[in-house]
């Protein structure tokens, strides 16, 4: 269980019959979350959107149909 290291003071207050199953990590920021809670670093990706279809095409339905508005 991960914990704000400024809360790791409050541990004396909670009995040890409670911590005593629970693995506590103080942690500082979320870079300790990942550091511990994944099993690897996770690598950036580059993410190109797909260009979107000009406002004008409407997808054809059945003949005879009309478009639905969104």
């Amino acid at each position: 269980m991960f914990i704000p290291k400024d809360n790791e003071k409050d541990l004396a207050e909670i009995p040890d019959n409670v911590k005593k199953n629970l693995k506590i990590i103080p942690v500082a920021d979320v870079d300790q979350v990942i550091a511990q809670a994944l099993a690897r670093k996770p690598e950036a990706i580059e993410w190109v959107e797909p260009p979107e279809p000009p406002a004008a095409a409407v997808v054809a339905g059945p003949a005879g149909a009309s478009p639905l508005p969104h």
